[in-house]
């Protein structure tokens, strides 16, 4: 079994039980094939940097995942037919993070990180989440390109890593690809 992060967006006029039943289905289906589901995070009705199938708001949930390749497909298999799914992004990752995310944290007002860096001097965390907005807001700049190597001062698998986490949140719809 391998481990993934889920990320869905479900269309904005679902009432809250709705959203509760499309996440208990996903992980009925999960646990019917022997998965596990070991952390589900419900992001709360978020707005859209852009429309993603006439929706400018979704709510959000992120699972945590442990589950074979072929009950993957089956799950994206499910959300796919289902209306109410706008999106999902599906990432394989090396081990499975319990603490709350960057996102939820934000929106329940637990910012644990300080902003003491200054904006004028980037620099790289060592893991890069694509779940910190504001942090990887700072490597864009105001037409939505992603800065160069040269002003991040980072590595290759650094700037990467920055890259990979930009397109993840324009996916999402959390960050437009034209920012500011």
């Amino acid at each position: 079994m391998a481990f993934y992060e889920h990320v869905f967006l479900m269309r904005q006029d679902l009432s809250a039980s709705q959203v509760e039943d499309i996440s208990k289905k996903i992980k009925d289906i999960i646990e019917a094939d022997q998965g596990k589901v070991t952390k589900i995070e419900q992001w709360d009705l978020m707005n859209l940097a852009y429309k993603v199938k006439k929706n400018k708001k979704a709510y959000f949930t992120l699972m945590n995942l442990d589950v074979s390749p072929e009950t993957l497909k089956k799950v994206q298999q499910s959300m796919s037919v289902n209306e109410n799914i706008l999106r999902f992004l599906t990432i394989k990752v090396d081990e499975l993070d319990n603490n709350p995310s960057p996102v939820l944290n934000e929106i329940k007002g637990h910012n644990d990180h300080s902003d003491s860096q200054n904006d004028d001097d980037v620099l790289i965390e060592k893991n890069v989440n694509y779940k910190n907005v504001e942090y990887i807001k700072r490597f864009i700049t105001e037409r939505g390109k992603i800065l160069p190597r040269r002003l991040t001062m980072s590595d290759s698998q650094g700037q990467r890593k920055i890259a990979q986490a930009i397109k993840r949140l324009r996916f999402l719809a959390l960050i437009s690809p034209l920012y500011k």
